[in-house]
């Protein structure tokens, strides 16, 4: 994957159609992890990830709520998270995993649009009707489900276009995390550290990212607390 995102085929079309989609993928792989534009496009990408979670976690339940359909089933994937903390985080690494891959398709999709539509706004069309397309087929015919997937295939088009490769991969590693491991917060105890183990991942690269993102400017300035 790296490979392909920084020296295979990938990168020179990148680098000619939408080169700054690249830049705080790069700085993070040549190891500037403290750079501001990092901690940028990961906040980006968090934010759109938990806004993908509230979204796909409220077209079931929220109907239901207001008594217009029945309340879907609770998502039941990747219990075995509950085996202990090396299963979750065994599961949190292969969303990282597969949160690089989906953003690499998406970039790729993105791109070969831009190559044969000649023109960046048919490109950037061309990238939300594709993802439209496969939320119409997983919501089978759920109104509710289709509404949703209207708003998340814009935010993971526009996190593409604007933020880039490292922004929404982080989008998708954060959805991954954070709607498909079980998460309690009032577990009993021997399931505790198994079950706030994705809020844990969440919340350290969020602060991680904010930190990052501020440089060298001090958290809380002189001038913030005056006012």
């Amino acid at each position: 994957m790296i490979t392909v995102a920084r020296g295979g085929a990938l990168e020179p079309y990148v680098r000619r159609r939408w080169p700054e989609r690249l830049v705080g993928w790069s700085r993070l792989l040549a190891g500037n992890v403290r750079d501001p534009l990092v901690g940028r496009d990961l906040l980006v990408g968090i934010a759109a990830g938990l806004a993908h979670v509230t979204l796909a976690s409220s077209s079931n339940w929220l109907p239901g709520r207001l008594g217009r359909t029945l309340p879907g089933a609770p998502n039941g994937r990747h219990l075995e998270a509950l085996l202990g903390p090396r299963h979750a985080m065994a599961l949190i690494t292969a969303a990282i995993s597969s949160g690089i891959i989906t953003g690499l398709v998406l970039v790729v999709l993105l791109v070969g649009f831009a190559i044969v539509l000649r023109r960046r706004s048919l490109a950037v069309a061309g990238l939300f009707l594709v993802q439209l397309a496969v939320f119409a087929v997983a919501s089978n015919g759920n109104p509710y489900v289709f509404a949703a997937g209207v708003v998340i295939a814009a935010i993971w088009t526009a996190v593409t276009v604007r933020v880039g490769l490292l922004g929404i991969a982080t989008a998708q590693t954060i959805f991954g995390v954070a709607f498909f491991l079980p998460i309690a917060i009032d577990a009993p105890s021997w399931m505790l550290p198994s079950t706030i183990a994705p809020v844990v991942f969440v919340a350290l690269l969020t602060a991680f990212a904010f930190r990052t993102a501020l440089g060298d400017q001090p958290m809380f300035s002189a001038k913030l607390l005056d006012e």
